[in-house]
């Protein structure tokens, strides 16, 4: 992931199209996402701070959800041809960015992961659905965003699920959304 995050960094740096920006946003809040429920981050990074430890994978997750959103806007032109569900993409990173921050910055025992997870599928159903109509539509690349997203989108939906303990702890729910954002990121490289 390291090679496709270079090269859409690259890729930005040189036309200054900001849907690249968005998506190596994306893809290393994704692995900083993966590093830290893994323990790696805290152990690389923060070994001496619990408190940011305890709040960073929401955090990341937050980011990571907000910065698919903000990739998915400028990939589809939401602003101009999807305005409701453009606004509800708007209404929905404000409420993923309060929740995250009412927790981190207060310490508060609110159940972040409760509220992050329905908003976050959400997303998913607004995404795919604008992905379909778009096509629909003539938008030819609306296609290959569907198709990179669909692994995404399972392997989220799978990790989500095992986070609400409706499917059981195994190698696929413990992995999906990270084998999902792999193939999602390969697919968008070719």
């Amino acid at each position: 992931l390291l090679v496709i995050i270079l090269h859409n960094l690259y890729v930005f740096i040189s036309i200054r199209e900001k849907s690249y920006l968005f998506f190596v946003i994306y893809l290393l809040s994704a692995c900083l996402f993966w590093m830290i429920s893994q323990q790696y981050a805290y152990e690389l990074f923060w070994p001496n701070s619990p408190y940011w430890n305890s709040i960073s994978q929401i955090v990341f997750f937050a980011l990571m959800v907000a910065a698919f959103i903000l990739f998915t806007r400028s990939f589809l032109n939401t602003s101009a041809l999807y305005e409701k569900y453009d606004r509800a993409f708007l209404v929905l990173i404000g409420l993923i960015m309060l929740v995250t921050f009412v927790r981190a910055l207060t310490g508060s025992s609110l159940n972040a992961w409760g509220l992050l997870i329905p908003l976050t599928l959400v997303v998913f159903v607004i995404a795919f659905l604008i992905s379909i109509e778009s096509y629909r539509r003539g938008y030819r690349p609306a296609l290959f965003y569907t198709l990179a997203n669909i692994a995404f989108v399972g392997g989220g939906i799978i990790f989500i699920f095992s986070e609400l303990q409706i499917f059981p702890i195994g190698f696929i729910t413990q992995y999906g959304l990270q084998i999902g954002t792999a193939l999602q990121a390969s697919l968008f490289a070719l």
